[in-house]
């Protein structure tokens, strides 16, 4: 007797489910099917979440979804195994050094591209799009070309066919890649830095956040808007960290990073009391550290549950330690009720030798409670300097904008600073970063400069302060256009975002291809392709070196030239571009930015046209 088998899905139906799985879930940068040997389907879920168990979710529901289908499901980790499903390689320069395109042909290739987007836009898998230098074999050639990033590098998505080998007279050249914003994660645990604690006086690079919300990103800026009857102060950052709803109040710090300050402290509080100073409690604090990660997350109720928490391990301590430093303690009574793992290291304070003993007690005094001091001291310091509102949500963009006949992207927003923020910033006279002594200058580098900076820095939320030098010899890198992850979002009515009926024609396919060199003409009802829609223009790229010059919480951070590295002035940092993203290749990551000069521009256009916002770099008294 035959085995009975599910009929296969029809190609177009295949493509539709995978379409819409991805759009129920955010955490997939693409979901696509491929054909592979025998003709057995694979959908390959590319996954960006670093959230504990979620591709063990992800492909326990699409295994749903495709049940009975013949569909293996196949989830990559590109969180924690980007660098495998990309095949990270080393780039090998022939000549010794990376090479370039001249201006003007990144210009000629750029036209070109922003001209052919609804080409690349025919292509599920493509991710962004770049005038750049051919690699054959892993080693940079001189041939121009257009570089096209994708997922799945190798392979042809079903209901697809190959991006061309051309475009526009210039030869395409397929990488493995993809890009993500950089907003704050809120799934794990971290260690917390300087910058994701609070600061009495707002400083560049620290964390902000959205009241009521977890994620967290970057105050990149302070920026001044001058009137006739005195100055208006916003703090600036991206628009994707701040710009959640209707005149958000923006806190600082975030509050996923106040609740992690706090928690991560406790925690290694009681852990290092279990080890420095054990004795017959010790598995209570077992019990609270297993509960740590249950706590509610209306503040109110976070901050009376971990500081009761924190009393009780505060008594434990002071009995265990009064215990240990008391001579007439007899161990052999005490630790019939210590647990047995603990035994030990409590008769570790109980040698024989008198001599040995004074000395165990003294190292316990002098280099082992200083340590429990200081994280009890880090934890009692963040409870006393909660989340405050310190900004109000004014205005933002998360378009692409134009500027001297160039199309950018910009993500950028600012939120008009409280009085009293300001009036604090005014006690310190000058805006401070985050992990350095430089601080800004009030200039801003020109969008005709950008290629000839020789030193950036940056500070951050996550990573705090970095910088990448020599940018000149090695900085070979064009503006990237980088596709919309949001229109790949499937609508209920099947449409995708960026084909809106009252705002774009969908093609025909009775409708003659327009040549790959030129533009798709405006339809009689409307324009016929929108790639505003669905593509970022001219994205800076700022290469990481050694370590990532920015991560996820990043979002937000101005990148800042470094104007003379050489120099012992201290005010020597322009403004250079808004940090939003990550672009990691087959060879490379960056950082992703827009040019600040276009930022500030078009943010001061959405007050008036009278508007000037300008970098803050001194305050004075008013």
């Amino acid at each position: 007797m035959l085995e009975h088998c599910p009929p296969l899905l029809a190609d177009e139906d295949l493509v539709k489910l995978t379409k819409k799985f991805e759009e129920e879930h955010k955490e997939c940068v693409r979901v696509l099917p491929y054909r592979k040997e025998c003709d057995q389907v694979e959908v390959c879920l590319y996954v960006y979440s670093g959230k504990s168990g979620i591709l063990e979710d992800l492909k326990e529901a699409a295994e749903e979804v495709f049940a009975h289908k013949q569909v293996n499901i196949r989830c990559l980790d590109l969180y924690n195994k980007g660098s495998r499903v990309l095949k990270v390689k080393n780039l090998e320069y022939p000549s010794g050094k990376p090479g370039r395109l001249e201006g003007n042909e990144v210009d000629k290739i750029s036209d070109i591209i922003s001209k052919n987007l609804h080409v690349f836009s025919n292509y599920r898998n493509v991710t962004a799009v770049q005038p750049s230098l051919k690699v054959t074999e892993s080693k940079q050639t001189t041939e121009s070309c257009i570089t096209v990033y994708v997922l799945g590098k190798g392979h042809i998505p079903i209901g697809e066919s190959e991006i061309p080998q051309s475009v526009g007279g210039y030869c395409v050249d397929v990488m493995d890649g993809f890009w993500y914003h950089t907003a704050g994660k809120p799934w794990e645990s971290w260690e917390p830095n300087d910058a994701q604690k609070s600061f009495k006086h707002l400083r560049l690079g620290a964390s902000i956040g959205v009241q009521g919300e977890k994620a967290s990103g970057t105050l990149g800026a302070i920026v001044e808007e001058k009137k006739e009857n005195g100055s208006n102060f916003y703090l600036l950052t991206c628009n994707h960290v701040v710009n959640g709803r209707e005149q958000p109040q923006i806190i600082h710090p975030a509050l996923n990073d106040y609740r992690n300050v706090a928690l991560w402290n406790l925690r290694w509080y009681m852990l290092c009391l279990k080890e420095v100073a054990p004795g017959p409690r010790a598995g209570e604090i077992n019990d609270l550290l297993a509960v740590l990660g249950d706590l509610a997350d209306d503040l109110d109720d976070f901050e009376t549950r971990v500081r009761e928490k924190f009393n009780i391990v505060k008594e434990i301590e002071g009995q265990h330690i009064k215990l240990i430093k008391d001579n007439t303690t007899n161990p052999d009574e005490i630790v019939g009720f210590v647990e047995e793992k603990y035994k030990q290291p409590f008769r570790h304070y109980f040698p024989d030798d008198v001599e040995v003993r004074k000395k165990r007690v003294e190292k316990l005094c002098n280099t082992k409670l200083p340590e429990l001091e200081e994280y009890k001291h880090n934890f009692e310091q963040c409870l006393q300097n909660p989340p405050r509102n310190v900004a109000t949500f004014t205005k933002g963009i998360k378009s692409n904008v134009q500027l001297h006949d160039k199309k950018y992207y910009v993500d950028a927003a600012v939120a008009e600073l409280s009085p009293d923020e300001v009036d604090k910033l005014r006690e310190i006279h000058t805006t401070k970063l985050v992990g350095t002594k430089y601080f800004p200058n009030g200039k801003c580098t020109t969008t005709n400069d950008i290629k000839n900076v020789q030193e950036l820095c940056k500070s951050g939320r996550t990573t705090g302060f970095t910088a990448t030098k020599d940018l000149l010899r090695e900085w070979d890198d064009a503006p990237v256009y980088l596709r919309d992850n949001r229109t790949f979002r499937v609508r209920n009515d099947g449409l995708h975002d960026s084909l809106r009926v009252d705002r774009v024609q969908v093609f025909r396919e009775s409708e003659p291809e327009q040549p790959l060199s030129q533009p798709h003409k405006e339809s009689e009802r409307d324009e016929l392709y929108d790639s505003d829609e669905k593509w970022h223009y001219n994205c800076l790229c700022i290469p990481s070196e050694r370590y990532p010059f920015a991560d996820y919480g990043d979002s937000g951070a101005v990148i800042f030239e470094k104007c003379d590295g050489s120099s012992v002035e201290l005010k020597c940092l322009s403004g250079f571009g808004v940090l939003f993203g990550i672009f990691q290749t087959g060879y490379k990551s960056f950082a992703l930015a827009s040019p600040l000069e276009v930022v500030l521009k078009k943010l001061s256009q959405e007050f008036s046209d009278k508007c000037s916002l300008k970098l803050v770099s001194d305050f004075c008294e008013k």
